[in-house]
């Protein structure tokens, strides 16, 4: 089948564009995501944690290209988790996406637990909150970079992908909703 955008190259196997389009697809949505959420500024200074997951690689990537002009970079090579803070004076920019914001929004909701990690909070930035899994692996593979496997899979992350693949689009419904609940 043919690109949905382009309409002249053939689809990559299990999305509807071609690798150029895809390509641009993705950056586009990475850059509205930091353009709506006003999360880079210039004169800023910026820390990409860099846990060696095709997230963090992403995020290099893009994050030097959208914003080496008008920020301080740096990329320093450590685990992330939510729950532990990382002295910088600046904004962190977190490997994270979309999977793992969702996963974290089920997790507090089914546990009656308060969503306050969810989103861009404090110095934390997540800017491809906006992008599946999936989606960030294949980006990264186009791109050429090279990464390690990203978390396993647990109950919760299963059942959403069970779900999604019975309707389309339940990712980003359960996202909005996430953010009409903050």
């Amino acid at each position: 089948m043919k690109c949905l955008k382009c309409k002249k190259k053939q689809r990559i196997r299990g999305f509807d564009f071609c690798r150029n389009c895809f390509i641009k697809v993705i950056d586009r949505r990475v850059r509205k995501e930091l353009k709506i959420s006003k999360a880079i500024k210039k004169g800023d200074n910026l820390l990409i944690i860099d846990d060696g997951t095709c997230s963090a690689k992403l995020n290099i990537l893009l994050i030097k290209k959208i914003a080496g002009k008008i920020a301080k970079i740096k990329v320093k090579k450590q685990s992330f988790n939510i729950n532990k803070k990382i002295n910088f004076k600046g904004k962190i920019i977190a490997p994270w996406n979309l999977d793992d914001e969702i996963r974290l929004f089920m997790k507090s909701f089914l546990n009656n637990k308060p969503f306050r990690y969810l989103g861009n909070y404090d110095n934390i930035i997540k800017p491809l909150a906006c992008l599946k899994q999936d989606e960030c692996e294949l980006f990264a593979k186009l791109l050429g970079l090279k990464f390690r496997k990203d978390k396993k899979k647990d109950d919760l992350t299963e059942f959403i992908g069970k779900i999604e693949n019975k309707y389309l689009g339940t990712r980003f419904s359960i996202l909005k909703s996430s953010k009409h609940m903050l």
